[in-house]
């Protein structure tokens, strides 16, 4: 009897602690290296994605300090970092604050869409001195690399993702280097491959919400329904890397997110030879 007892005791505490441990909110800040040819030295990147308005203390001085943590030298905003029905405030000074420290370009994602503020949004981010990007390409040089940086509109502006997909295309230049897309939707990725970007990030998913690491890496994501295939995480292509990220929304949801912490995705992008040694 007091063995059978004290074995159901071990499995409630052991299932207790399961359970809080899933529950963990605290930020993640999650790191990747990509190896290339065209790279030179060490492009530190940070990407930001799904912010949703979300509070992460006064300021957002935790979510500042991991950006500061990796000291990068871009930083690339991939939509949803406003939220539906909510003043612009937080969110919006933590925009000004990335402008006014790095270089930084932001595209759409399908809530600033939903806000019907979507002009507001982009004008406030563009008069804080970061690049929005609207099926546009742009070049940049950051220690001795030449990069190309594609974005596009969520594709909830659907009469002009397609053509906006081709407008980046067309603008990269001729000369070889490496090239990054920034598109909010992962699902999207099969129209994405034939153009062969070397690197493209996108969010939107929140990890697929529940996850079991190592069994299930995400339970329900939109776009993509149960169990999605590209809920978050990184995913090797022929020709390109694509990375999404969980996101960084973890408050004001349907429903908890479980083992899924909410991340910053600090990425460095590195030459082959760094990737070997």
């Amino acid at each position: 009897m007091k063995k059978s007892i004290c074995l159901s005791a071990a499995i409630a505490s052991a299932l207790g602690v399961f359970v809080l441990a899933g529950l963990n909110t605290k930020l993640l800040t999650r790191r990747y290296r990509v190896s290339h040819p065209m790279i030179k030295s060490t492009v530190k990147l940070v990407y930001i994605s799904d912010l949703h308005n979300n509070d992460y203390g006064i300021e957002h001085e935790l979510l500042k300090a991991a950006v500061e943590e990796t000291v990068p030298d871009v930083v690339l905003l991939g939509g949803d970092i406003f939220e539906v029905k909510q003043p612009l405030e937080p969110a919006a000074s933590f925009v000004r604050w990335l402008g006014a420290n790095y270089q930084s370009f932001y595209v759409t994602g399908n809530h600033e869409y939903y806000s019907y503020r979507v002009k507001e949004m982009r004008q406030l981010v563009t008069d804080s001195q970061i690049r929005v990007l609207r099926g546009e390409t742009e070049v940049i040089e950051v220690n001795g690399n030449r990069l190309s940086i594609s974005g596009i509109d969520d594709a909830e502006e659907s009469h002009v993702y397609p053509s906006q997909l081709v407008q980046v295309h067309a603008q990269r230049p001729m000369e070889p280097m490496f090239s990054i897309l920034l598109s909010h939707r992962p699902e999207f990725i099969e129209d994405f491959l034939p153009y062969g970007f070397d690197l493209i990030l996108s969010g939107h998913a929140h990890g697929g919400q529940w996850r079991l690491p190592g069994l299930i890496n995400g339970v329900f994501a939109p776009g993509q329904g149960f169990f999605p295939k590209y809920a978050g995480g990184r995913f090797d292509f022929d020709q390109s890397t694509l990375i999404v990220s969980r996101g960084l929304s973890h408050q004001d949801q349907p429903a908890p997110r479980f083992y899924n912490r909410p991340e910053l995705l600090a990425i460095e992008l590195v030459a082959v030879e760094s990737e070997e040694a």
